[in-house]
């Protein structure tokens, strides 16, 4: 039976038999700890260094030393098995803990792995992580207390027949978990940092955008600083969910998922082993930016030790050159935040800071890419698309709508107008000569997109085309068709080849779709021989029989408008 411990812990019988664990042998650092459950016999190392005292109550003391202390159950004579060696380092300067009721950590203090190479954390409690010692994690096998092999348990599993440390720890490692870490996303932008006087109100557009992406992923909030964006987090964010939307947002350079920790040396190294855990690597290389320049180590001093301390802790060779890890720190006023990975984004500027344009929207491939492109640059999108249902069937229709829904994650909420085309081209074939009808048809839907875009206060029109890809698309061409524009006609994808378009329509997610077969009306009574080469003049003569405002007037009576929202599954 252990005996009372001089540190002033009552001896075991006064809580009852099997419901106390109690203190002997070394000073003690830890206090009693009550519970349920079998008896369990744990020897706990705590290495220390003269450098960082331990205030203890009630028995003052210094961890000044290499000790043992052992737990002892009362009923251990019934031949209880043994726990596992655990070794406990404190970190910080300053640990102070009471022991005035329950269990009381070293506050501030990290339990460190002294297994072989280990890179994967612990359980832990206030900053603490628990590891198994050298003895055990080296062999992967633990023993009972008759010294029979078991296989090893996971970290997070114990055996039912050590149930009573499972409690304990539970009650020990589960109230609070890394206090002294934070983790949020930290959202760079490029373009927007080179505007000047009016750099706030891209910032502040960014901001609202990604408020808007990130709805329903449980973040805490989005605020804007200095030369950044910061997202803070709740207990339970989905990160991976909120990645994925963050690479989709526009003005975003990259973005990492960082852990702030305090202004600390021992902090800063703790966080960054937390930081390789679950990662393999052989070498590594540690980066530092120190843009407070009152904390007293400098960036290659900052380097040097959390490199040593990584090395040492992970088994892993120092490589500055091709690293298969790098960490970057970043220690500014408000902290210090660490990274391993940078996650790009899709760059460009945040939707709604450059007006808004009218993208004629055919159900292809290239229009929506024009689109996006567009969005990129800071374009708010609206479409508009024409269609010749009764002439061809309803999938054009169903296309346009399921791409205005993919492009909707970059540009949110969009309007589509559809405008039926049918009596237009039908009078076109009717009265025109058969070479002239396809640039007469885009003659006509560019008159129609300019009473929208007037209706939508859009200031551009978007077009796919691409110089010389079809006859409708040469440079003389072209020309003859804008020629009755008011407002600019944006190309983006004009010097583009058909092989460049098709790569970025599968990355923006819009390939898929827009190869799905349909009709599409500018297809629809084309001639065997169209013209490549027409002048205003041909095209002017061409349509002169045309009534080219009752036909507009008609198309615009049957426009429907839609509105498409982007939802996550």
């Amino acid at each position: 039976m252990p005996h009372a411990h001089p540190s002033g812990f009552p001896p075991p019988s006064q809580h009852g038999e099997g419901q106390a664990l109690a203190l002997r042998e070394e000073e003690a650092f830890f206090p009693r700890i009550a519970g349920p459950g079998p008896a369990i016999r744990g020897k706990w190392r705590i290495t220390g260094r003269r450098d960082l005292p331990v205030s203890m109550r009630p028995d003052p003391g210094g961890c000044r030393r290499t000790r043992t202390t052992e737990l002892e159950h009362p009923a251990c004579s019934s031949g209880a098995p043994a726990s596992e060696l655990f070794v406990l380092r404190p970190l910080q300067t300053t640990a102070v803990a009471s022991m005035s009721s329950g269990y009381q950590s070293h506050r501030d203090q990290e339990v460190s792995p002294t297994g072989k190479k280990s890179r994967s954390g612990g359980l832990s409690y206030k900053g603490h992580r628990l590891h198994q010692d050298r003895d055990s994690a080296t062999t992967g096998r633990n023993r009972d207390h008759e010294g029979s092999p078991t296989s090893k348990p996971s970290r997070y599993e114990i055996p039912s027949h050590k149930l009573g440390i499972a409690q304990i720890l539970a009650s020990l490692l589960g109230r609070e978990q890394r206090k002294n870490m934070e983790e949020l996303f930290i959202i760079h932008y490029a373009e927007v940092g080179l505007k000047g006087k009016n750099r706030a109100f891209f910032e502040k557009r960014l901001v609202q955008n990604i408020k808007q992406s990130l709805r329903g992923t449980g973040y805490a909030a989005v605020k804007r600083l200095h030369d950044r964006i910061q997202v803070q987090l709740e207990p339970h964010t989905a990160i991976p969910e909120i990645k994925k939307r963050l690479s989709r947002v526009m003005g975003i350079a990259h973005f990492e998922l960082v852990c702030r920790t305090e202004k600390d040396m021992a902090a800063i190294k703790a966080t960054a082993l937390r930081q390789t855990e679950d990662k393999t690597f052989q070498t590594l290389k540690i980066e530092t930016k120190r843009s407070d320049k009152t904390f007293p180590l400098t960036s290659p001093e900052i380097s040097a030790e959390v490199g040593a301390y990584l090395i040492q802790h992970t088994g892993a060779r120092a490589d500055m050159h091709n690293p298969e890890l790098l960490c970057r720190i970043e220690v500014s006023q408000n902290g210090a935040y660490l990274y391993t990975d940078k996650l790009p984004g899709s760059g460009g500027l945040p939707v709604g800071v450059s007006g808004k344009v009218l993208v004629m929207l055919s159900g292809g491939i290239d229009s929506p890419v024009a689109a996006w492109r567009m969005i990129k640059r800071g374009a708010k999108a609206v479409f508009i698309h024409f269609y010749s249902y009764p002439y061809t069937d309803k999938a054009s229709l169903e296309k346009v709508m399921e791409l205005s829904h993919i492009l909707a994650e970059s540009n949110y909420r969009s309007a589509v107008y559809l405008v039926p085309f049918a009596d237009v081209q039908q009078a076109i074939v009717a009265g025109t000569p058969a070479p002239f009808r396809v640039l007469l048809y885009r003659r006509l839907m560019t008159r129609i997109a300019e009473r929208v875009a007037a209706l939508v206060d859009a200031e551009a029109i978007v077009t796919g085309e691409s110089l010389a890809q079809v006859a409708s698309q040469t440079l003389t061409n072209l020309r003859a068709i804008e020629a009755i524009a008011e407002l600019p006609i944006l190309r983006p994808l004009i010097g583009d080849d058909k092989a460049e378009i098709i790569a970025q329509a599968a990355q923006i997610g819009t390939f898929a779709v827009s190869t799905l077969p349909h009709q599409d009306c500018c297809s629809l009574f084309v001639p065997k021989h169209p013209a490549t080469r027409a002048s205003v003049t041909d095209l002017e003569r061409a349509e002169a029989g045309l009534d080219i405002a009752a036909l507009v007037e008609s198309a615009m009576e049957g426009i429907e408008r839609r509105v498409v929202t982007f939802s996550y599954g």
